[in-house]
């Protein structure tokens, strides 16, 4: 479901919060509240029985964390960081790129305008000393000659189809030369000189096809001077382009086409338009940036970012038809949009990809280096790929490889000595949806020095053959050690090269394959290692089953023979139901669905995200002091996604602080207040939903899978044993099987 943020203080703005609201309520006396209550405990125990003593309702403190990155067995301490990239951040509500957005400059852009301006023409100035009252002129094809020394501080109107091979200033103390290219006018341009600067007006074109190599420049990085400017349909031509020292390229609706174009030494191009590159398009040096915008496109034969902190933030269509180059660990590519290329993606010396778009890699994804940094958050395809002594190197949603995936190290080849540990982090439910990522490879190589970690519900499928060519006992496969199952589909497991340990399978591991080379009789020395015993292979467990939901991020999966009882839930986020003290004083039909929602801790335990699911009620309910169907957009009497009402998939979602003094998922979300505002003893009163350990509850915690119950459908109606008795009444009083610590994640299973 597409989920729409808001922040606290856009929540606050909403609309029909408590602030708000409680202008015209008359608080009543806490007896009254008080006498409410007690009906409702009454009506609840007569339901479901006597509370356990030790009942929390889900809210109490968990054994085990439950929040932040997943768990994993003894080893995963080693598990490597995910890497950070250049995406831009949100300041002052406001997203900022990582990029600075070169200046529009204002200019005539017609010599209708030029004229009515009163600019004179360059040819009536007096040639020695009429310049120093001309601030702008204009030339054309009849006066296209000026002195070098007379156009520092000018600007240069060209009105029509104008080749212009004179003298041109240097921009000395920091009065640049400006030549703006008239609508539907041609430059010709033969001659340049430093910190220049060219803007040209729509439909405009500047042909530098005179140059080799046209060089636009500043005479040094903090001069700032020198800018190239494309209006609209307006078109640069040249046969290679060379922009450095702190020049800014804007183009804002234009195209620029060259053989090639190297940017150089904090350099950058902010391309609304389109750029077209014969053969190589090159950052290099440091701090060279391009930025592509949303619905525009830039294009070459080769890609290279070579030097310190380039870097290229696509938003919009890039598409290379050889390779791409990332030689440089702090060089950087972050795809927002559309990446395609029909070669490979080379990161040898390092450097740092991210997709969040789509990326499609027709040949290899070749990663060799400890300091390389990948990422996918998006949907990547490549024909192979290769991670080769590399730390941080994550996918978090989908990825295809459609030939080989080779994981593992390669020996140094002077001494053949193994460079370092080879990671992949196949992570585990993150983003919208409980799935974790995905990866379908045509086959997998599990190399030297190998650590595959598979985060909570991932899911590794291989057509083929997923093949051990490790020897050593340390290295292998993690599974998350608490939550769901990860899982590994393949059509066989072999193994080559050392008879003996080859890897060590660790942690809630589901492999799912009908053939697997055996572990072997010497149990001193197994063909491959089972750490605990949470390991299940299909053909030894042929009533497991393991279900994994279908997202964006994930084709889902359902394996193994049967069994139910799996842990579908995300250890991250538990889910509130409710009841608003209506029905349960009245009739004791017991639905816990006037309000349902999930709670997730982020940034750093810092913030708590609240994500509404439903709102089967038809008083004023608050969460967070945020009222549910103000959140909806529905009026106050509405039920929404109960059965009844109206179905919204839209799933409002707000962030406050966490002032609850916990980094327990559990214990923050027993500590967000839910109120209901009722009439009491004929007062309008907000009233506190509360869950106290050991007595009757209006909200419980549960796991962000339990599907919650129709409008009027009583909850131990909806989840039964097989001998008939409420799920739910057996949880209230800890009766077998619901006794453990999880059973408020579990019952409804």
């Amino acid at each position: 479901m597409k989920k729409y943020l808001m922040t606290a203080a856009t929540a606050l703005a909403f609309g029909g919060l408590m602030t708000s609201c409680t202008k015209d309520t008359d608080f009543s006396s806490a007896e009254a509240t008080q006498s409410l209550t007690e009906k409702y405990e009454k009506v609840f125990v007569t339901a479901f029985g006597n509370p356990a003593e030790d009942q929390d309702w889900g809210f109490g403190p968990r054994s085990s964390a439950t929040n932040g990155t997943r768990a994993f067995t003894r080893v995963f301490d080693d598990r490597p960081e995910a890497p950070t990239f250049r995406d831009g951040e949100t300041i002052n509500n406001k997203f900022v790129l990582p990029i600075s957005e070169p200046e529009v400059p204002s200019f005539y852009k017609t010599f209708e305008e030029v004229e009515d301006a009163k600019i004179v023409y360059a040819k009536n100035v007096e040639w020695n000393n009429g310049w120093d009252a001309v601030s702008a002129a204009y030339i054309d094809e009849g006066c296209n000659t000026l002195r070098s020394d007379r156009t520092d501080g000018k600007t240069f109107y060209v009105h029509g189809n104008v080749t212009y091979e004179g003298g041109v200033g240097n921009g000395n103390n920091n009065q640049p030369v400006i030549f703006v290219v008239l609508e539907g006018s041609t430059l010709h341009l033969g001659s340049v000189g430093l910190n220049m600067r060219i803007y040209l007006a729509p439909n405009a074109t500047l042909d530098v096809t005179k140059f080799e190599t046209f060089e636009l420049k500043n005479s040094s990085v903090d001069a700032r001077n020198a800018l190239l400017y494309l209006s609209k349909s307006s078109h640069v031509i040249g046969n290679d382009l060379y922009f450095f020292n702190g020049c800014d390229i804007r183009n804002d609706g234009g195209t620029i086409t060259a053989d090639n174009l190297e940017i150089d030494k904090q350099t950058t191009i902010w391309n609304k338009g389109t750029i077209a590159v014969d053969n190589e398009l090159k950052l290099t040096n440091e701090n060279a940036y391009i930025y592509n915008a949303d619905n525009n496109k830039v294009s070459a034969k080769n890609l290279s970012l070579t030097n310190n902190y380039d870097l290229i933030y696509n938003v919009g269509t890039l598409d290379i038809s050889k390779d791409i180059f990332i030689t440089n660990s702090s060089a950087e590519i972050v795809n927002n949009d559309s990446l395609t290329c029909s070669g490979d993606l080379k990161m040898t010396a390092g450097g740092k990809f991210h997709n969040v778009g789509i990326t499609d890699i027709t040949g290899e994804t070749y990663i060799y280096n400890t300091n390389a940094a990948w990422m996918n958050d998006g949907h990547y395809t490549t024909g192979s790929f290769k991670d080769m002594n590399c730390q941080q190197v994550y996918n978090n949603c989908y990825m295809t490889v459609t030939g080989n995936f080779y994981l593992g190290s390669i020996p140094n080849s002077q001494n053949q000595e193994k460079l370092g540990t080879s990671n992949f982090v196949n992570n585990g439910g993150e983003g919208e949806g409980i799935s974790g990522a995905y990866v379908r490879a045509g086959s997998f190589t599990f190399g030297d020095d190998a650590q595959l970690w598979l985060g909570n519900k991932s899911f590794i499928e291989v057509d083929e053959e997923f093949k051990s060519t490790n020897d050593d006992k340390p290295y292998g496969i993690h599974g998350p050690s608490s939550g769901s199952y990860a899982v590994i589909k393949a059509a066989e497991f072999s193994k080559e090269g050392n008879p003996y340990i080859s890897m060590t399978y660790y942690g809630k591991l589901f492999i799912d394959t009908p053939i697997h080379y055996p572990k072997g009789t010497d149990s001193a020395n197994p063909y491959y290692e089972v750490e605990g015993e949470d390991v299940l292979f299909s053909f030894n467990h042929p009533e497991k089953s393991v279900s994994i939901p279908r997202t964006d991020c994930s084709p889902g999966y359902n394996g193994g023979g049967g069994g139910g009882g799996e842990d579908n839930s995300d250890p991250n986020v538990v889910r509130v139901i409710a009841e608003d003290l209506t029905w349960g004083s009245e009739n004791g039909d017991f639905d816990f669905n006037d309000v349902v929602f999930d709670v997730k801790l982020i940034n750093n335990n810092t913030q708590v995200q609240i994500t509404l699911k439903a709102a089967g009620g038809t008083l004023p309910l608050y969460v967070a002091k945020q009222e549910v169907h103000d959140a909806y957009g529905v009026s106050r009497t509405t039920m929404v996604n109960t059965g009844r009402g109206v179905s919204i998939s839209r799933d409002p979602v707000f962030t406050i602080e966490n002032t609850f003094n916990s980094t327990d998922v559990n214990v923050v979300a027993g500590a967000i207040p839910v109120e209901v505002q009722k009439l009491v003893n004929g007062t309008s009163t907000l009233v506190e939903l509360f869950a106290p350990q050991g007595k009757a509850a209006a909200k419980v915690a549960v796991g962000n899978d339990y599907i919650w119950c129709d409008e009027r459908e009583s909850i131990d109606d909806r989840y039964k044993t097989d001998d008939d008795r409420g799920k739910f009444s057996l949880f209230v009083r800890k009766e077998d099987p619901y006794k453990g610590q999880d059973a408020w994640k579990t019952w409804y299973k």
